[in-house]
This record gives structure tokens, C-alpha cells and sequence, in this order.
């Protein structure tokens, strides 16, 4: 693990045992987070963005297990800790859960119990971690209602969260998740149940808190407009896996994976607004039965026969800092048996001259 990051993820691999079989939620992903840095997680619903942030903080159900992988994560003494290693709810997780790496949740309705006042949540994890009395707890719940803007916050403090806007209830989340002043904020979905106006705000204040608390923020989305404004390196999941990583300014304006590339062409244009939709075609495979080969090719207009479909592609380098798992820009692919092509949907030419001269595999 490098000096410079403050949480590394290495070949995770996460499974959900069921009585109808096994679901293959994450595969070999990994990612990394600096101190200070922005890094989002985007991708289509059921990918495994969550599980894959959920697996840091060991908040798995019960039918589900690691498999596979590290989770390594410097505190702040320098110590470099597996996170996947322990039980679940020992002493040493329970230390950093809450405290060190902190969780916005993506409906606070749900994260948050009705039936207890903000300030008894709000109030919970800093008593725990911390030496605070109920009266110190309280004057650092008001502080932090207050910092994101929530308005009379002594007396908001003794009400309930149906008592709240859903705008107002995120607000709640995002002050409970600083109680501890964490280094690693993880921000899950955190502005779906929420309309447009709100969820400007709800992002800015999160910009803002990271920069005034100095967090290394992991923000998880199926949004680009929301990676392209908050982030600024990117991993794109799909099914379960990685497909292209690198600096914002990179993948979203010059994507390599064909997965990457048909997520941005999905994406209505206000300049092109009387044009049709261009969906990706076809659906997700089902996570019962990954395919053998990449999970993008049954879907991919640039799939190559009989390669893509029956091995899984290395993370290449195609730029400064930028990977892609794609067989295009692999000189050391399978070979297709004599007489077949590669196919396409559409009537374009996959462009890999970009990659050309930084084909290269990632030295581990």
C-alpha cells in the first residue's frame, strides 16, 4: 500500500448464498482513495457499487461473504489494517466504523429509526467512540446541524425524522456521518430520493464539508453529470467488475471501454433534444450466471467472436493514469478461430488508434 492512500481495495470478491444459488455481486475489483482525494463509483442499478463500499465497513447481510480480497486502510498513526480480516462486529472494526470511515446512506428513511430523536442518533456514535458526555454530545449535534444548514437547530434537535423534508433528513445524515470527524466519507446514492433543486444543494453542502473537513470522499452514483462536477477519478462497474478507471477529465471525454462509451451516449442532450434515445441495447446478464468471458460482450456493438466471449480481458493501460479491461487494446489477446470477424450493431469503427504506443499491462 502506498503511502499517500488512506484506503486501498484489492481483488474484492463478494457472493450471496442463496437456497436458489449463488449470486456473483463483486469481482475481482479494486480501488483506491489519497487523502483529501474525490473519487466516485458509477454505474448501471445492480452492478455492485454499494456492495462493493459496504464490504469496507463489513455491513454485508448475513447470506453474504467475502470470498476473496483485501481491504487496507491507514490510520492515523500509519498502521496499514485488512479490514477484511476479524469478525465483523470485533472491537477493532467497531473502532473505524462510524468513527474513521463514515457512511451516507441512500435513504434516510430507512437508515434512520422513527422512533428516536436526531439528537439520541446524532449523539450515539460520539459517546461511543468518544469520551463526550450527553451534554457535550448535544452541544457537538447542534454544532454540526447547524454546519449544514439546518435551521433552528436547538430545537430540531429533540424532533423526529418524519418531522423533516426529505432535503432537511439528508442534511440529518450527512451532520451524523461528520459526528466523528472521520478521514474516509463514503457517500452512497446520496441525492436519489430527492428532486433536482435539493439534490444541488444536498451536493454542494458535501463538497463543502469535504473541503472544510479535509475528507477523502467516495461518493457511489449511476449519475455522470454527478461524477463529472464532485469527482475527480472515476471506476465505471458494470456487473460486478471494473471496467475503466482514471481521471474525470479522461474517461468522460475520451472513453475507452465501449461500456463507458455507450453510458455517455445514453445520456440525453439538451442540444439534440428532438433526437431519439439512444439506450444500450439488450439487458444486464444475471449475476446467477456471470458470463465467461467479459460481462459487457453479450451487450457490446464492438464484441470481437470467440474472444471476448470466452476469456476474461487484463487491466490494460490505454493513458496517464487511465485503464480500461477491454480486448481491443490487448496486443497479447486470444485469437479468434480462422473465419471469425468481429461484429458490430452500429455502423461505426471501434477508434483504438488513442491507445495505440500505451498498451500495456499494469505492473502490480
Amino acid at each position: 500500500m502506498n503511502d499517500d492512500l488512506v484506503l486501498e481495495v484489492r481483488d474484492l470478491e463478494v457472493k450471496f448464498f442463496q437456497d436458489v444459488g449463488t449470486v456473483h455481486a463483486v469481482n475481482d475489483v479494486g480501488f483506491r482513495v489519497r487523502e483529501g482525494q474525490s473519487v466516485g463509483i458509477v454505474g448501471e442499478s445492480g452492478c455492485g457499487k454499494t456492495i462493493s463500499t459496504y464490504s469496507v465497513l463489513r455491513l454485508l447481510p448475513n447470506n453474504a461473504v467475502i470470498t476473496k480480497g483485501e481491504v487496507l486502510y491507514r490510520r492515523e498513526d500509519g498502521r496499514v489494517i485488512d479490514l477484511t480480516k476479524g469478525d465483523a462486529d470485533g472491537e477493532l472494526i467497531r473502532s473505524i466504523r462510524g468513527k474513521e470511515v463514515s457512511m451516507i446512506f441512500q435513504e434516510p428513511m430507512s437508515a434512520l429509526s422513527p422512533v428516536h430523536t436526531i439528537y439520541s442518533q446524532m449523539s450515539e456514535a460520539l459517546m461511543l467512540h468518544t469520551a463526550a458526555t450527553p451534554e457535550k454530545a448535544r452541544e457537538r449535534a447542534i454544532e454540526m446541524l447547524r454546519l449544514v444548514g439546518i435551521s433552528a437547530p436547538e430545537q430540531r434537535i429533540d424532533e423526529y425524522i418524519f418531522q423533516l423534508s426529505g432535503g432537511m433528513r439528508q442534511r440529518v445524515m450527512i451532520a451524523m456521518a461528520l459526528m466523528c470527524n472521520p478521514r474516509v466519507l463514503i457517500a452512497d446514492e446520496p441525492t436519489t430520493a430527492l428532486d433536482v433543486t435539493i439534490q444541488a444543494q444536498v451536493l454542494k453542502l458535501i463538497k463543502k464539508m469535504q473541503d472544510e473537513f479535509g475528507l477523502a470522499l467516495v461518493l457511489i452514483t449511476h449519475d455522470l453529470g454527478v461524477i463529472a462536477h464532485m469527482t475527480e477519478y472515476v471506476y465505471v462497474m458494470y456487473l460486478g467488475q471494473i471496467m475503466e478507471e482514471g481521471p474525470v477529465s479522461e474517461v468522460l471525454v475520451e472513453p475507452k471501454h465501449p461500456y463507458t462509451r455507450d453510458l455517455l451516449r445514453s445520456i440525453p442532450k439538451i442540444s439534440s433534444r428532438n433526437a431519439p434515445l439512444a439506450p444500450i441495447r439488450g439487458t444486464v446478464p444475471d449475476a446467477y450466471q456471470v458470463p465467461k468471458g467479459c460481462p459487457y460482450a453479450p451487450r457490446c456493438a464492438n464484441v470481437i467472436p470467440n474472444v471476448c466471449t470466452e476469456a476474461r480481458p487484463r487491466r490494460l493501460s490505454v493513458g496517464d493514469d487511465h485503464f480500461a479491461r477491454c480486448f481491443l487494446y490487448d496486443e497479447k489477446r486470444p485469437t479468434a478461430p480462422v473465419g471469425s470477424e468481429a461484429t458490430s450493431s452500429s455502423d461505426e469503427t471501434p477508434d483504438v488508434s488513442a491507445a495505440n504506443g500505451s498498451k500495456k499491462e499494469r505492473n502490480d
